[in-house]
This record gives C-alpha cells, sequence and structure tokens, in this order.
C-alpha cells in the first residue's frame, strides 16, 4: 500500500449534498388536490326552486354545417348581426338560434336565452337528442349531493310525474300534513296537473370551426354550452300553506340553495314580477330565522334590465351568499350602476379584475359571500369574522375536483369513489391567473410583498383583505369535456356543501 493509500483509507466520505427540489406552486396545487378526495361532505341541504328535463345536443361539424347552409341569404344576414350582438332578445327563429350558438361559440361562453314554441318544434324535427337528463339548478344540486351521500330535502315550481322519475330516490320532498312536514320522494310528491319543462342544450368543443361566410370561420376557443330554455313558468315560491313551516324546515338545514328566480320572465299576462319577488324575499327571511342556515343565491340573468334590478334588489340582498360565472357577474355589475369594474373587466379579463368586480357586488349587495367559478380559477369571497379560511379554501378544491371528473367523463353525477380514483393535472392558466390576482394586489399596497409573502400566498391562496378574505385556486381544465351544463351548480353546492360540514 503506497504512502498516499495509507494516508486516505480512515478519512470519512464526504458526500457532496444533493440539491433539494423546490415544488412549484403548481405540484403545491397538485397536491392539496389529491389531498381533498378523502374529504366527506356532511351539510345538511334544502334545495328550490327550478327542475326540468334537458335533451341534451352535443352538436358536430357535419350537423353545424347542415344548418347554416340550409339557411336563405337574409336569414344568413340576419344569423351574422346576432352573432356580434348576441345578448339582444330570445330566439324567435332558426336564423336567431344560428347567430345566437355561433356568437356563444365564438365567445367561448355558457349562455341561456330563452325561446318561442316553434323553436323547439323545428329542434325536435332537426336535431337528435343524445340523452334526456336532469335539468335545472335546483334539481341537479338535489341528486349530485345525495349521489355524495349528503341529506337533500327538495322543492320545485314544476313537479310533474315525468320530472319525478328524475330525482334521485334518496331526494327527500316535503308535504304539510295538517300542522307537520312529511318527507316523500318525488314520485309521491308528483303534481298531475303540472307541465314537464323541456330545455335544450347545445355543447361545443373547443377548437370547434364552422365557415359562416367567405369572409368569415367562428372558432371555439374553449368547450361550452348553450341552454334554450321553453318558455314555461312556475313560480319561484313556497306554496302559502308552506309558510307557517318554513322556520321547522329551515332548523332541519344547514344551507338553503335557492336558484330558479329567472322564470319570473314568464310570468302570465297581468301577473306583476315585483309582487313576486316580494314575497319570495318574504319567505327567505321566514327561513332566516334560523340563524345558522346559510341561504345561497345561485344566479341566473332574468332577460331583461327592469326584472334584473329588482331580482338583485329583493332576492341578492335577502340571501347570504351568491354564485356566479364571469358573464353573470357583469350582468350584476351594469344592472348596480358598476361601469368602472364593468368596464375594466370587458377590457382585460383577469382574475385581478374579476375580483374587484366581485369585491363591489359584495358590498353593494351587503353579502356576507361572492363564490365566482370561471375558466381556469375560482374566487370566493368571505366577509369578516369568518374562522375557518384554510377550510373554506379546501372546500374550493374539492368542488373544483367533483366539477373535473364531472366534465371529464361526462358522468351525470360523481361519486366519492370516483374522486378518488381522478386523475387531473392543474392548469398554467389557473396559476397564471394566481400570479394576477397577487400582482395586482400587490400592486394596491403601500408595502410591496416580501419574496416570502408572495411565494406563501402562491401556495395557501388565501388573502386577507381588512374587511374580508378572498381566496383564489387554480383548477384543472378539461380540455375537451364530455359535458359542460351544471358545472357552477355543482361548485357552488358542494364547496357550501364541505364548507358548513
Amino acid at each position: 500500500m503506497s504512502d498516499f493509500e495509507e494516508e486516505v483509507k480512515d478519512r470519512p466520505v464526504v458526500l457532496k449534498p444533493e440539491k433539494q427540489h423546490v415544488k412549484t406552486p403548481r405540484e403545491i396545487w397538485n397536491e392539496r388536490y389529491a389531498s381533498v378526495r378523502t374529504l366527506k361532505p356532511k351539510a345538511r341541504f334544502l334545495t328550490a326552486f327550478n327542475a326540468n328535463v334537458d335533451a341534451v345536443v352535443f352538436i358536430d361539424h357535419a350537423q353545424l354545417e347542415s344548418v347554416v347552409s340550409s339557411l336563405s341569404p337574409d336569414e344568413l344576414a340576419h344569423a351574422e348581426k346576432r352573432i356580434a350582438d348576441g345578448k339582444t332578445g330570445e330566439i324567435r327563429d332558426r336564423a336567431d338560434f344560428v347567430g345566437v350558438l355561433l356568437h356563444c361559440m365564438n365567445e367561448g361562453k355558457g349562455m341561456n336565452f330563452k325561446a318561442e314554441k316553434n323553436v323547439f318544434e323545428w329542434f325536435e324535427k332537426v336535431f337528435q337528442s343524445k340523452e334526456r337528463r336532469m335539468g335545472g339548478q335546483a334539481g341537479i344540486v338535489a341528486n349530485q349531493l345525495a349521489e355524495l351521500g349528503l341529506k337533500v330535502t327538495a322543492y320545485c315550481g314544476l313537479l310533474s310525474p315525468e320530472q319525478a322519475k328524475f330525482f334521485d330516490k334518496r331526494v327527500c320532498f316535503p308535504l304539510v300534513k295538517g300542522r307537520n312536514l312529511v318527507c316523500t320522494n318525488a314520485k309521491n310528491a308528483a303534481r298531475k296537473e303540472d307541465a314537464t319543462k323541456t330545455n335544450w342544450i347545445f355543447e361545443f368543443h373547443r377548437g370547434q370551426s364552422i365557415k359562416v361566410s367567405s369572409h368569415r370561420v367562428i372558432t371555439a376557443p374553449r368547450a361550452n354550452r348553450l341552454i334554450v330554455t321553453m318558455p314555461l313558468h312556475y313560480h319561484p315560491l313556497f306554496p302559502n300553506e308552506y309558510e307557517r313551516v318554513l322556520p321547522k324546515l329551515a332548523q332541519s338545514n344547514d344551507v338553503a340553495f335557492l336558484a330558479g328566480y329567472q322564470s319570473i320572465i314568464q310570468a302570465p299576462a297581468g301577473e306583476k314580477p315585483e309582487r313576486v319577488l316580494k314575497h319570495a324575499a318574504a319567505q327567505i327571511r321566514l327561513l332566516k330565522r334560523n340563524k345558522k342556515l346559510m341561504t345561497h343565491f345561485e344566479y341566473v340573468e332574468p332577460g331583461d334590465e327592469k326584472n334584473r334590478k329588482f331580482l338583485l334588489k329583493t332576492i341578492a340582498t335577502e340571501a347570504d351568499s351568491i354564485g356566479v360565472n364571469e358573464v353573470e357577474l357583469l350582468d350584476i355589475l351594469k344592472a348596480l350602476g358598476c361601469e368602472k369594474e364593468a368596464k375594466a373587466i370587458e377590457k382585460h379579463e383577469n382574475s385581478h379584475t374579476v375580483y374587484l368586480g366581485c369585491e363591489r357586488v359584495m358590498k353593494k349587495l351587503d353579502m356576507k359571500r361572492v363564490h365566482l367559478h370561471n375558466f381556469g380559477f375560482h374566487i370566493l369571497l368571505l366577509k369578516k369574522p369568518f374562522d375557518n379560511p384554510e377550510k373554506a379554501r379546501d372546500a374550493l378544491v374539492f368542488s373544483a375536483l367533483v366539477a373535473c371528473v364531472k366534465a371529464k367523463e361526462g358522468t351525470r353525477y360523481v361519486t366519492l369513489k370516483g374522486l378518488k380514483k381522478a386523475e387531473f393535472q392543474i392548469s398554467e392558466t389557473g396559476v397564471n391567473q394566481l400570479n394576477a390576482f397577487e400582482g395586482g394586489i400587490d400592486e394596491e399596497r403601500k408595502k410591496r410583498h416580501s419574496s416570502f409573502e408572495r411565494k406563501w400566498l402562491l401556495r395557501e391562496g388565501i388573502f386577507d383583505l381588512g374587511d374580508h378574505f378572498a381566496i383564489i385556486i387554480p383548477t384543472p381544465i378539461v380540455q375537451n369535456p364530455q359535458s359542460t351544463v351544471g358545472l357552477g351548480d355543482t361548485v357552488s353546492s358542494i364547496a357550501l356543501a364541505i364548507e358548513k360540514s
């Protein structure tokens, strides 16, 4: 052995430490999504007032091309005008329908329109719906929550025997018997005199294109849907005989998920929507005698400015919480006269401009909670005092995961077992929007966020903003979803189901 070998043989071996991997925000959020899969919502829900049957059409290129080519030159010119101004008026004929559908595709936005009876007759002749399923916010939410094992009570403005077949057997329908509330299933609660409201859902996919004319091609930037609603009226009210027992009904629930007030635009001639909405607001006050009950209003634009303003003035100001998408947020801001916030979103829609819009809505309507669901991210504003923003954040994550599975698989209802098997990846869009939100908030501060603060905020998604918390989460994006209808209702309700458990 050489002198050198003798010298070094007993020296300790010093290994160069490996560079520790620093997790990216995307990796951290992927782990958070994986961790919430074991959560089990336990809140008790009351859902009301709208349920209908959805006829779903996954419109393909051949169908779309055939419908567009069938239009006369005058009809095509009319359709092109509606592409540019898609939100004006109801759908009266096939040219109107084509214009509105192509407007939705061009914007990549989900929209709702009412239509005249002849339009539905034309649908039946031209389109083959792939399936008929439960529709309406209250109906979809009731079935999905029941599938997740929650105790659900539902009341619907229209509950025909045909409609009753679409309800989960586990959903309870309250009937008034003397001075008591009796729980039964949808079949026993059905009213033979009620009609069945059937809406048509036209789903389009990302990248879907159609040549409208020699100088115009429409391409959808993202998957979404057009909902065409049947002109069939129902009252968004509990019957008068229920009013005596509404406080008792409230005592047996943690959340009242209230939707379907947009039906006021279809009120019979001579009936004043204002009177109906004032009555509805009085019923919400009866429910709110239970101080622990969270009343949530899932918003859908009612179709005209006068009714929109009155709807917000009566129902929204009574509710504790509101759920909206980005299109509905703009409608509300404009109705409330918040032009500055609306114009900022229209000029540059991102998480920060959308947040400023939500904050304005919260203050204008004096709400405790505003939940906005958008492409790639969700924002939740919670008025203080609020004890557990981390739980509310995880509730958002859980709800977004359910929506991801629903969109990806096209399943009617997501199960807890299905969630455990879910495969997902947080989108770069969502992470970028989280960065945009933090950057926008930071610019408003006198003292900028430190590097440590910035990293913490991007990891946690919870911002303490004085009189409220703002929570933003990135979401998975399903590039070619099997279905998009009902996703907003799903995330609104399930976030509350975890938050209030």
